[in-house]
């Protein structure tokens, strides 16, 4: 009975955690008490938290190193951000992986706990404002550099592409008789190695594409 019931725990919160489980089924009884240690490790996630000391060192490692500043009541994102890499390299706790990135500055450990802090959220044509007025101030741009006919646009947190193409576009959708003979580059960048190489690849999701690009643009 006991191993019927433990099966079915373990299938019940593999589905509603979205088979955050590892492995594979048990399917004898050998297996039953690898099964639960399994269970009793994986579940202690959810109850880890960082010490005030550890979440300091975070927050200035943050600070110090992106530019982003982050207050107290986001211990639980920071938390939820590092689990898996907690899990991934079988830690017996955040404050243990903190542990190592400070013994370790510029380690890729510590690139890894960087790019999992920061917020990658981006879409195509994302916050109107910055490109209506990019679309405004071009012409006089492009006065100003009739000499040379060089421009270039520099994406700051470019993230994973989709901005620095959105320019792209904007350019060509309403200057590419204007600067038709000019050399642009667009300079993209980010602190995130991980998502600037997904910006190069330039492949996107369904999903990616439709959030943010016109419906003229979409049937093109």
């Amino acid at each position: 009975m006991l191993f019927e019931q433990a099966l079915q725990t373990w299938c019940s919160l593999s589905i509603a955690l979205g088979q955050i489980l590892p492995g594979e089924f048990v399917d004898n009884r050998n297996s039953l008490s690898q099964f639960l240690h399994s269970l009793n490790y994986e579940t202690s996630f959810f109850h880890m938290q960082v010490s005030p000391p550890q979440f300091s060192y975070l927050r200035g490692l943050l600070k110090k190193k992106t530019g982003v500043i982050i207050d107290d009541s986001k211990q639980y994102l920071l938390v939820a951000r590092l689990l898996p890499i907690v899990r991934q390299r079988k830690l017996p706790s955040l404050d243990t992986l903190i542990d190592r990135i400070q013994t370790a500055s510029g380690s890729p450990l510590e690139n890894d706990v960087l790019n999992a802090m920061m917020t990658h959220e981006t879409s195509f044509f994302r916050d109107k404002t910055p490109f209506e007025t990019l679309k405004r101030i071009i012409p006089e741009f492009v006065r100003k550099r009739a000499a040379t006919k060089q421009l270039t646009i520099w994406s700051a947190a470019c993230s994973t592409g989709q901005e620095p193409y959105s320019i792209a576009i904007l350019l060509n959708e309403h200057f590419s008789d204007l600067l038709a003979s000019w050399k642009i580059r667009i300079v993209s960048t980010d602190i995130s190695n991980v998502v600037l190489d997904r910006g190069r690849e330039g492949i996107y999701s369904e999903l990616e594409i439709v959030r943010g690009l016109p419906q003229p643009l979409l049937n093109k």
